[in-house]
Order: C-alpha cells, then structure tokens, then sequence
C-alpha cells in the first residue's frame, strides 16, 4: 500500500493497521495529521494497541538495572533490551539510580521507581513520560530495636479506570524477632485524584526488605509470614483487590512430605501469579532439597489451585520467570547470573542470552511497550469520539439511502 493510499484510508482501516505496529512507529505518525494524533493519543487506542500486543506477544522489552553495589559506576541505572532482536540501549532514568533505588513494577508498559528514601515515580519509559511525588512518612516512631522499612504494590483497578499504588509500612524483621509488635500501616494513591489515604493496617508481614507487591488482574500480591500459636513464622501469600481494598490470604503450595519451611518467592508471568519454592539442605558434596516454580490457577477468590510447571535438579535459591516463547513452549528465567530459555517440554534449561552492553549484574523484568499516558489528553479523546460519533451517523445515513438512486 502506497503513503497516498495509506493516508487516504478510511478512518477504521487506519485504526486496525496502527494496532498492528510498533510503538515507536506509532510515535512517528504523530506528526502526519491531526486526527492520526488524536487517535494515537486517545486512552480508547491506547487499550486497544495493549492489548494486541498482549495476544500476540510482541512490543515486549527486557528492562534490566543494576541493583545494590552494582548500581555504582559508569553503567548504572536502566538499560532496555528488545526482547526478539536482543537489541541494547541505555535509558534515559527520570530518577537518578543509585544503591538504594528501587524498581516496583510494571502494568500496562507503565513502571514505577524508587529512590529509597522519600519519591516514587511512575514512568512510561517507551513515550518517555513520568510523574514523580513524595510519599507520605509513616506515624510509626522509630526505635532502637529496628528502622521501618517501606514496601510498594503498583497496578490498575479496572473498575474505576484508575493506577493505584498501595504502601504498607513496618518495622524490620529484626524487630520482629525481638519481640516487638508487628506495627503496620497501609496507605493508597489514586493517580486519578492525585491523592494518598490512609486506609488502616497492613494485615500481616511482609518478610524481605524490597520485596515489592506483584501485580496479577486487578489486585496486588505479597510473600508474607504470620506468627502461630508457638511462636513461629509460617509462609503465606496476601492478596489485594484495588477495586474493593480488602485483603484475602492465598496458601502456599503444600509438600506434604517436607517438615521444614519452604522458601518461596512470588512474581507474574503473563497475567498469572507464579510461586518459587526452595529448600536446600547438605553442604557442598551432599547438596539436596527442591526448586520447583508453581502457577496459580485461580477460579474465583474462594477456589484456587496450584500447577508445577518448573522443576530444577539443583536446589537453587534463585528463579524468576520472565515471559513466555513466542508460541508458548519455553519460558524465559532469569537466573539472578544469566538470562536463559527453560524448555517447558523435555523440562531441560535451554541456551543463555547473549546480551552486549549490559552490567555484570542487574535485576530484569520483561514489559510490554504502550501508548499509556499518565495524565491523559481530554482533547484528544473528545476529538477521537466525535470522529467515531460522526462515522456511526454517516453510517445509518448509508443504511437509510439504500435503494435509492444517488
């Protein structure tokens, strides 16, 4: 199809071919005419671009950062990878990144940050828009036994079209131990409103310092523990619903011929909660235990089930599936030491990335590029469903001249 015909399209035709295009090129067709800019930048196309994407598994990105002491030097800070052609470049961070910065999550191609200290930011790293506030400081004093430590969950409530970021604040596990009360509070941000709330306490402990909240279909998960009856801690899994904000608790999966306590680390994976289970016993000649990573497969918040789709002959401590293959038969890991394909067939690890340009060691997550504007553009969406209102009218126009000469 020739430019002429391409622009000279109508209007519908137009909409299916850019679903099918790349971001970047999207971008680009901006600058064409003003009702390709309306288009591109209405919320109503943004969905519609995400979640082709999302079907077909394309406009992914591998966005990798150094974490901890690696965050220290010439190459600190994000780094983008493409996830099919395995092309690198290095991102422009509206957050300067340092030790103690901290990457949350990802939804809808949106991300959100974390300086450590006071500011999140929320931030589209493919149209390069971000937001950045303070967050409220806890009521909780600080005391000589533990400082408190600051935990983040960021997704989309579906039912009032809104980003919403739920922080829990706590004292540190050593606290905990010590005999402290586990002391928490909870407080929601709306971007709609541009507002935080306190909303009451946090229900139970979030164990591991920076362990963020997964978002998975519209509420936001954390690996928790609770203290029983004796005294000790046990594993549980608590979700949050951000359209209802209340809190329901998922157990986690069951080895019924294991007295020890598993150890377990959550994350999504392509809109399901996945659940790695680890345990090693023995010494460097005798090593032993499990590494197996679950899915959820979940009905209704009532009635759930877990499915083992991973299973490793070496109890490793670390596994973080990333993203499906194109056709759904490997699946990407991230190993904390490489990035490698697992065969989901034979069960038998594949062959490593080879990634130029990145540091010796990041963290990685696999998103999918997006239009998602963080502000929204009220004209553009008023221009947008004028076009469309005008099309159905011409259309019914049509319909009632029909068998009449012209």
């Amino acid at each position: 199809m020739s430019d002429q015909m391409f622009f000279d399209a109508p209007f519908d035709i137009v909409e299916c071919i850019f679903t099918h295009l790349p971001v970047k090129n999207l971008l680009s067709y901006r600058l064409v005419s003003k009702s390709y800019r309306d288009l591109i930048d209405s919320r109503y196309f943004a969905n519609l671009h995400w979640r082709h994407s999302i079907r077909t598994r394309s406009n992914r990105i591998i966005l990798c950062r150094c974490e901890g002491i690696a965050s220290v030097g010439s190459d600190a800070g994000m780094h983008r990878v493409d996830f099919d052609t395995l092309r690198h470049s290095v991102l422009k961070c509206p957050m300067h990144w340092d030790y103690f910065s901290q990457f949350i999550g990802s939804c809808n191609g949106v991300v959100l940050l974390y300086d450590g200290y006071e500011h999140i930011t929320f931030w589209n790293p493919t149209i390069r828009t971000y937001i950045d506030l303070i967050h409220p400081r806890a009521s909780i004093p600080q005391n000589s036994n533990g400082n408190l430590k600051y935990n983040f969950g960021f997704g989309y409530d579906h039912f009032s079209d809104d980003y919403k970021v739920l922080m829990s604040v706590q004292l540190k596990f050593t606290a905990v131990l010590n005999g402290e009360d586990i002391v928490k509070e909870a407080y929601v941000f709306s971007l709609k409103s541009n507002i935080w709330r306190r909303i009451g306490d946090f229900p139970y402990f979030v164990r591991n310092t920076g362990c963020h909240g997964t978002y998975v279909d519209g509420s936001l998960y954390w690996n928790c523990v609770e203290r029983t009856v004796d005294s000790n801690f046990r594993n549980l899994i608590v979700a949050f619903d951000l359209a209802t904000e209340e809190y329901r608790v998922i157990q986690t999966p069951v080895y019924e011929d294991i007295n020890s306590e598993v150890g377990i680390t959550i994350g999504s994976l392509e809109g399901s909660l996945w659940a790695h289970c680890f345990l090693v016993v023995g010494g460097e000649e005798d090593l032993a235990g499990i590494s197996d990573v679950w899915i959820l497969q979940q009905r209704d918040e009532e009635e759930y089930s877990w499915t083992r789709i991973l299973s490793f002959d070496d109890p490793i401590k670390f596994c973080k599936p990333l993203a499906y293959s194109k056709r759904g038969k490997n699946v990407l890991l991230d190993n904390q030491m490489n990035l490698l394909w697992y065969d989901l067939g034979n069960g038998k690890e594949g062959r490593k990335l080879k990634i130029r340009g990145l540091p010796a060691y990041y963290g990685s997550d696999v998103c999918v590029e997006s239009l998602v504007h963080l502000d929204g553009d009220a004209s553009a969406e008023e221009n947008l469903q004028h076009k469309r209102e005008k099309k159905v009218v011409e259309d019914e126009i049509g319909r009632s001249n029909e068998g009449y000469p012209s």
